[in-house]
């Protein structure tokens, strides 16, 4: 019989337990359990015979069993929360662009660092959160929001487990709340398509907003607002969206019904300013010729559509980079700040706006 190293023995485990293969062997738990430890205490002879079993057998300690031995599991969170109360749940909430960055993000910062991933959405409530750590499936997590409302805020606020133990929120800003937050600035994104646009020539600039239950949505309309009043510009032309390319390709098409056109166009997010795009080729107006159009997050598809997405580059990985240390301190118990924004948005010239085209042509319309 080939020889295995410890960690492939370990990780051929699938169907005994350790009472039972303590049982097969005449042999205490405790023994198996120092021989998977790689424990000095136990003899060549009895590793062997542990080892072979093992081997020919098949058998996987079990993860609770071994987190209530150890007092640590190898296994952090990256949960969604999406309460069931919602109407209208966000769809595919883990196919989204910006999630999956951030995913990705904090994934390989994990790994790397020795620890392994568990992905849930949340339809249960905050506690459903706190059972995880309690029952040792997860040590902690980076907890996302889909939905925000002030029940979901004052939950925040009422469950003390998520102070007890290691958690991260992203994207959101609970006052009071004493949990490690870290997010991106919303305001300043939109604040930077504004300036972009107006430094262009543009006067009549239109908005597609993201969704109300989310930290961003307000925030980013928020920065519109007030970039266009700065400028001595009324931010009068906005219009509804919820962050999916179909919200943007409508809220193009009630523009032109209503006959209310900008000469340029800022969508809270990429995706809606893709659909947005579409609405316009389907109208038959070309882009960036007879509409400006750009938006924010800078997700891999604006580079490779024609013409290219002009957009707002926001900081999804740093976004993730900065949660995943955070998590990571407080596994190793120490201290963390408890608010954290990041400030790295930039802007990501392409062909949407006509940047390399002379300011004159996008004058407003006589």
């Amino acid at each position: 019989m080939t020889r295995l190293r410890h960690r492939e023995v370990v990780e051929l485990a699938e169907k005994l337990t350790s009472a039972k293969l303590a049982k097969a062997l005449n042999l205490s738990q405790a023994t198996i359990s120092r021989v998977l430890n790689n424990s000095p205490l136990v003899s060549e002879k009895t590793r062997a015979k542990v080892l072979k079993a093992i081997e020919e057998l098949g058998y996987a300690p079990d993860a609770v069993a071994r987190a209530l031995a150890t007092q640590r599991v190898d296994t952090l969170g990256f949960l969604v929360v999406n309460p069931k109360r919602f109407a209208q749940p966000i769809r595919n909430l883990l196919a989204d662009p910006f999630t999956q960055i951030l995913l990705a993000t904090v994934e390989e910062k994990f790994r790397v660092n020795g620890w392994r991933l568990l992905v849930s959405v949340i339809e249960g409530g905050l506690q459903e959160i706190i059972q995880l750590v309690r029952t040792h499936r997860i040590e902690g997590a980076v907890i996302n929001v889909a939905h925000l409302d002030e029940e979901l805020i004052e939950e925040f606020r009422r469950t003390p487990g998520l102070r007890e133990h290691p958690f991260v929120l992203t994207e959101m800003v609970v006052p009071d709340l004493e949990v490690p937050t870290v997010w991106a600035d919303n305001a300043d994104a939109a604040a930077r398509a504004v300036m972009h646009l107006t430094n262009l020539g543009h006067r009549e600039i239109g908005f597609i907003t993201g969704s109300e239950q989310l930290f961003s949505g307000p925030e980013r309309l928020r920065g519109f607002k007030e970039a266009m009043k700065a400028k001595g510009l009324s931010p009068h032309l906005v219009f509804r969206g919820n962050y999916e390319e179909s919200s943007g390709y409508e809220a193009f098409v009630e523009m032109f019904k209503q006959k209310k056109m900008p000469t340029a166009l800022i969508a809270a997010n990429d995706r809606m300013a893709l659909g947005a795009m579409r609405a316009a080729r389907m109208l038959g107006m070309r882009v960036p010729d007879d509409i400006a159009i750009m938006g924010i997050d800078d997700i891999e598809l604006a580079a490779y559509v024609e013409p290219g997405l002009t957009t707002i580059h926001y900081p999804i990985r740093e976004l993730g980079e900065k949660a995943a240390e955070m998590l990571l301190a407080q596994c190793r118990r120490e201290g963390v700040e408890k608010r954290v924004c990041i400030s790295a948005n930039r802007l990501v010239v392409r062909g949407s706006c006509g940047a390399n085209r002379g300011v004159a042509q996008w004058l407003p319309r006589p």
